[in-house]
């Protein structure tokens, strides 16, 4: 669903929507020496679901790595 950088003037974020929900995502895009993506409820009060998430980075003749961190945040 992201295939460049995020970044655009006045932009950090994508906004996607997956069943049903709006995610907000950022992506560093692939000219960075370590891509990172970052994947956020877009509404302020929602939290992401307790879930299995699957993500798929898909590189064309291109040796990747991909290091990732899942950070939960709880709302009080």
């Amino acid at each position: 669903m992201i295939q460049k950088s995020t970044r655009v003037p006045g932009a950090i974020y994508q906004t996607i929507q997956i069943d049903g929900m709006d995610y907000n995502v950022r992506y560093s895009g692939p000219d960075v020496r370590l891509e990172k993506f970052t994947i956020l409820p877009a509404a302020l009060d929602a939290s992401l679901p307790d879930s299995t998430w699957n993500v798929e980075v898909l590189k064309e003749e291109q040796v990747s790595r991909l290091y990732y961190q899942v950070t939960y945040v709880a709302l009080e």
